[in-house]
C-alpha cells in the first residue's frame, strides 16, 4: 500500500513539474502558477522517492515518517519562502553576502546533518577555497 501511494506521488509530481516546464516554456508570459508547481513537484518528488527507498515489502515507512514530513515541510517552507520573498534590486542588502531569496536557500542547505567520518576527506583545493571562504564570511 505504501509503495503504491508513493509510485502514485511520483507520478503526479513528474507531471506537476512537466506541466510547470510547459507553462514556463510554452506560454509567452509566465504563469503566476508555474514556480509553485516546480516547487510543489520538485518537493514531492523527492518524498516519494525517499518512501520508495525506505518501504518495506510488508509495511510501511515506520518511524521514518516523522522526518520524512519534517523534511518535506522544510522544503515547502524553504522553496516557498524564496518565492515569497520580493524581487531582488542593486540596492537590496546582501544577507550573509547573498542575495536574500538565495541566501534563504542556502541557509537550508547548511542545516543538514553533519558530514560522518566515512566521507573523504577534502582535497587541498577544496580545503584552501573552504578557509577562503570561511574566513571572508561575517
Amino acid at each position: 500500500m505504501t509503495r503504491t501511494i508513493a509510485l502514485g506521488a511520483l507520478l503526479l509530481s513528474t507531471l506537476l513539474i512537466a506541466a510547470a516546464y510547459v507553462g514556463a516554456l510554452v506560454a509567452a508570459v509566465v504563469p503566476p502558477w508555474t514556480p509553485w508547481a516546480l516547487m510543489i513537484g520538485t518537493s514531492t518528488i523527492m518524498l516519494a522517492t525517499m518512501v520508495l527507498g525506505a518501504s518495506r515489502a510488508r509495511g510501511g515507512i515506520g518511524r521514518l515518517a516523522i522526518p520524512f514530513v519534517a523534511m518535506f515541510a522544510v522544503l515547502l517552507v524553504g522553496f516557498g519562502a524564496a518565492l515569497v520573498m520580493p524581487i531582488e534590486t542593486v540596492s537590496t542588502p546582501l544577507w550573509l553576502g547573498l542575495p536574500p531569496r538565495a541566501a534563504v536557500i542556502r541557509s537550508a542547505r547548511k542545516a543538514r546533518v553533519p558530514a560522518t567520518r566515512l566521507t573523504t576527506p577534502p582535497r587541498d583545493n577544496e580545503t584552501r577555497i573552504a578557509r577562503a571562504i570561511t574566513a571572508a564570511a561575517p
